[in-house]
């Protein structure tokens, strides 16, 4: 069975920190099928917060997205937490905590900060305003 994946990985990015994109939007979407074919299936909408119904989904996606990005980043680096958190000017269990999605007390701004911190290029653009709907936040 091949599956489709939302939200795509793409580029090691030498010297940047690239590759994810967040979902479009739409909600998730559950699709009956038959009892021949099994259980139904739900078809995510790309961000598991807004799926889950949480709070501040968008914000939760986002924040995750850049967690993911500060983990690889130190990877790609190959240094410890600790030197990592010596570059980003806090303790190894904060660096510890972002690198397991433990998010809560870290804004947005600061998880930009600390991709700075460790040499990655954090690149923000803004589109033409859009009448039609409520413009959104895009990591790529």
């Amino acid at each position: 069975m091949k599956t489709k994946k939302q939200g795509g990985v793409a580029g090691k990015g030498a010297g940047r920190c690239s590759g994810i994109r967040s979902g479009a939007g739409k909600a998730a979407e559950t699709v009956a099928l038959t009892s021949e074919s099994g259980p139904a299936v739900t078809h995510g909408s790309g961000n598991v917060y807004r799926d889950m119904g949480l709070p501040d989904a968008e914000e939760r996606f986002e924040k995750s997205i850049l967690a993911i990005y500060i983990k690889r980043a130190i990877g790609r680096q190959g240094i410890t937490q600790q030197k990592a958190g010596e570059l980003m000017g806090i303790d190894q269990s904060k660096v510890s905590a972002i690198v397991n999605g433990r998010l809560e007390g870290f804004s947005s701004d600061r998880l930009l900060r600390f991709l700075n911190d460790l040499g990655c290029d954090v690149e923000i653009s803004v589109s033409e305003p859009n009448a039609e709907r409520r413009g959104r936040l895009i990591c790529s």
